[in-house]
Parts: C-alpha cells; structure tokens; sequence
C-alpha cells in the first residue's frame, strides 16, 4: 500500500492526525533544539516538517460526499471553498503579524530584545511560510468555487399542480 492511496475521511482520524503531526513537529524541534542546531536552521527544518505534513493531509483528507477512491487535483487542498477561505484568510492574518514583527522594532510593543539578526531570520522564515500556506489554501478556495461540482445537479424541474 502506498502512501498516497490511504484515506481520512472520519473527522476524529483527521483530528488525530493534526494532533500527531503537531505532536512531531514539536519532537522534532525539541530534539534538534537539544542537539544545539542554531534557531534559524530549527525553524526552517520544523516549518519544512509543518508544510510536508499539510501538504500530506491536503492529499489524503475526504470532505462529506468527496469522492474517497481518485487522488484530489494538485491545488485542492480542501473538500470545501469555506474551509479553504477560513484557513487562508487565517494564514494572511499571521502573514500580516509576521510583517509587522520583522519591521517594528521590539522595543516599541515593550518586549525584550532577542537575539537580534538570528530573531529576525526566523520572523522571515515564518512569514514566508504563512504565506506559502495562505497562497495554498487561497488557490484551492478560489478555484473550488469555480470547478465543476463532484455531483452533477439533475436537470428535475418542479411538477406544478
């Protein structure tokens, strides 16, 4: 079996899945946080992990009524326009505070200074990603409300007595 050709269709599995993959991705950053790797690198490897596993689960998920047995199309990254908005527009709110991060100076929202250069790569590094994620999930949206629907409408018109 392999792995593209599994299907999560129960909402609980694919809790499970964003839990276990959350679950990892944290693992992940703790062990090479404890290996001493510098944060930029555990930043960029762990935000790498993040975008595999979404692109995984955008591959294997099946919404209410989606057909489970054909592989989606390249840019569906969910079975709804809705869910795909919700979570892009999200994406662009954290695009938007990622901008705001690597430009206003820390000192000016009372925070503490850190490590400087190393803090803003790793703003960079995060705002690029919530925008590669708001890109996907964007497109899928758009383009859901303009691909033909899975189920053909009936052509049944009202029988009027």
């Amino acid at each position: 079996m392999r792995l593209l050709d599994v299907r999560i269709v129960r909402w609980y599995s694919k809790l499970a899945y964003v839990l276990g993959a959350l679950a990892a991705g944290w693992v992940l950053r703790s062990s090479l946080n404890a290996l001493g790797t510098p944060p930029v690198a555990t930043v960029a490897i762990g935000q790498l992990f993040d975008l595999v596993a979404i692109l995984y689960g955008a591959r294997v998920f099946r919404g209410r009524r989606e057909p489970v047995g054909p592989a989606r199309p390249w840019w569906r990254m969910t079975a709804w326009a809705p869910a795909g908005w919700v979570i892009g527009l999200l994406a662009v709110f954290y695009v938007a505070v990622g901008v705001i991060a690597v430009f206003l100076p820390v000192e000016a929202v009372g925070a503490e200074a850190s490590s400087g250069a190393a803090s803003v790569a790793s703003s960079v590094l995060s705002t690029v990603w919530f925008a590669v994620v708001a890109m996907l999930y964007l497109n899928s949206a758009r383009r859901s409300t303009t691909a033909p629907s899975a189920e053909p409408t009936p052509n049944v018109k009202p029988t009027v007595r």
